[in-house]
């Protein structure tokens, strides 16, 4: 094969990044067995896998080789298929796959005829682990390909060692699919996208090998499985409907934690459209004898992950709070009425307002309190981001002066708030100059931190015990290099994704995904950048741009453009949803 000196790939995070998938993935074997979760087979679809052509020019040849990369069947076979023998004997392939944004391919010199080398380029964005998880990354791939001819055909003779494909190809041969752990208090489930296949054999093996794997690496310590580490499961399909998920080696639990564990299972299959009942055996044998029927997602309903609460659209304007009721919308009374409110969130759980007060140069407060209750100070300080809620255990966080974070929790026994610190050094692996933190959303189940820093989107873990103390931030993880320095605001969906709002008139609104392999710019023809503020709840979303707090839903087809809320026209406000 190809030197190693032949692949370059301009950015000082490769070698750690192909460091880090070399450790933290975990190769799934192939078997005639589809059955067995620890041994499933991907079977590609023929129809659409690409062959050698006859008499097809080499370059086009060269771009058929990656297309067909992006099919990982039998260690790449129809990608071997246009290699020289002794090249498909020699390639490596059991490393991370490059996804590329592009391809540039160009000739190194002219051909003699039987041979010529191509340099091929392109912007990679992401790297691609066996286990499914993508880690995002942007730099320049810059590699050679030597074709020969082979009996008259062009075929690949030496190449380095990585597998590459476009993204375009990654999206039509890959699906993302996510699997469900709990946070460590176990009071919420915690997505963990991965990439799937599409021509795997079984779907649900797929994802319940995954599953039985544990966490991705950067999630793990945030996180916990029920299913303990040597566990293997055996999927099967029932025959009217459903499936059986039969764990092997598994110890005995207590009923909270079947519990616990059934919702992993139940919610893993049912985000992918596999239906239930769900029966849960131990060696064949059901442990929880209520559920002899099998488990539906009712049972597990409480660790709904893309349930949302209902609260009214509340409105921050000019130092007020409004609240939009039968298309109206009325000034909120008490403390908050007797303050300049600068940014506010609201706790679905407990009907209480976390509210940052001040105007002007004047030093900002962090005030806490029920609606018509007496407020208690929480925090004082030059700034303050706007607070941020989880939604089960009661939590808050914010941001002191862009570097400092701060983490409120509840006593159980006394009821008041104790404050503690969040452990941040993380934050000095960015090499950035002064970084500040301006947005800062933990996500519903409170495992992970949405930042903005000095403009850019990150993405944290929330490292934390048991007993939901001494926090520390896991390592940012960029996400959106596509919108550069340009981000202004941001905050959480339902469904786990992440809306931001940008300084860029041509792209004001983008819609990322947690792990950064999907990024959309959203429907902004009539907005007019910088969006200051977003949110969103179901299918409408809300955004204030320069001149208004506007809406738009997804759902209605012939919406094509973002109205102003009717409830707040002539008054530029920011919206707020629960947390």
């Amino acid at each position: 094969m190809t030197s190693s000196k032949t692949v370059r790939c301009v950015t000082a995070a490769v070698a750690a990044s192909s460091l880090w998938m070399a450790v933290g993935c975990t190769s799934i074997p192939e078997s005639t067995k589809p059955e067995a979760i620890s041994s499933y087979a991907p079977t590609p679809d023929v129809e659409n896998v690409p062959v050698p052509v006859d008499d097809r020019p080499s370059d086009l040849l060269l771009r058929d080789f990656m297309s067909a990369s992006a099919h990982p069947t039998g260690h790449h076979k129809a990608a071997r298929a246009f290699l020289t023998p002794s090249a498909a004997d020699a390639w490596r392939d059991a490393i991370p796959i490059m996804i590329l944004e592009r391809t540039d391919i160009t000739s190194v010199g002219a051909s003699d005829g039987g041979s010529i080398t191509y340099r091929v380029r392109g912007n990679m964005v992401g790297q691609l682990g066996v286990n499914g998880a993508f880690r995002p990354e942007l730099s320049d791939f810059e590699a050679e390909y030597r074709m020969t001819k082979v009996d008259g055909q062009w075929r690949i003779s030496d190449l380095p060692d990585v597998v590459v494909m476009e993204r375009s190809d990654f999206v039509t041969h890959y699906t993302q699919r996510k699997l469900y752990f709990m946070e460590q208090a176990g009071n919420a489930l915690v997505s963990d996208p991965r990439w799937v296949y599409n021509g795997v054999a079984s779907v649900p093996n797929t994802l319940m090998f995954l599953l039985t794997l544990g966490p991705s690496t950067e999630l793990s310590r945030g996180v916990r499985s029920l299913i303990p580490s040597g566990v293997t499961a055996r999927v099967t399909e029932e025959e009217h409907r459903g499936y059986s998920v039969d764990l092997l080696g598994m110890s005995d639990l207590n009923a909270e934690s079947w519990e616990m564990l059934a919702a992993q299972v139940v919610w893993t299959l049912a985000s992918s459209d596999l239906r239930g009942p769900y029966k849960i055996l131990v060696e064949g044998t059901n442990p929880v004898s209520q559920r002899e029927d099998g488990w539906q997602v009712q049972h597990v309903s409480q660790f709904d992950p893309n349930i949302e609460v209902a609260e009214p659209l509340r409105m921050v304007a000019h130092g007020a709070v409004y609240r939009q009721e039968n298309g109206a919308s009325t000034a909120e009374g008490g403390w908050l009425s007797d303050h300049w409110v600068d940014s506010l969130a609201v706790s679905g759980q407990r009907s209480m307002f976390a509210a940052v007060t001040g105007e002007g140069d004047a030093q900002r407060s962090l005030m806490l309190g029920e609606a018509n209750g007496v407020p208690q100070t929480l925090l004082k300080a030059d700034s303050i981001t706007r607070p941020s809620w989880t939604p089960l255990t009661g939590d808050l966080y914010a941001v002191s002066d862009g570097d400092t974070i701060h983490h409120f929790t509840q006593d159980s026994a006394s009821g008041a708030m104790q404050h503690h610190k969040i452990d941040a050094s993380s934050l000095e692996d960015l090499h950035m100059e002064d970084p500040k933190i301006s947005v800062f959303r933990v996500s519903r189940s409170g495992a992970r931190a949405l930042m903005v820093i000095n403009g850019r989107v990150f993405v944290s873990v929330l490292e934390t015990g048991d007993s939901n103390r001494n926090t520390v931030l896991g390592k940012p993880l960029e996400i959106g290099y596509q919108l550069g320095d340009t981000a202004v605001s941001a905050d959480w969906r339902a469904d786990g994704s992440i809306i931001v709002g940008t300084r860029a008139n041509d792209a004001p609104l983008w819609q990322l995904s947690v792990d950064g392999s999907e990024y959309v710019q959203l429907p902004s023809r009539n907005l007019n950048a910088p969006v200051v503020a977003v949110a969103a709840e179901g299918n409408t979303l809300y955004a204030t741009d320069s001149r208004a707090l506007m809406q738009y839903n997804s759902v209605y087809e012939d919406q094509r453009f973002w109205r102003e809320v009717p409830s707040v026209q002539g008054l530029r406000s920011v919206p707020v949803l629960p947390y």
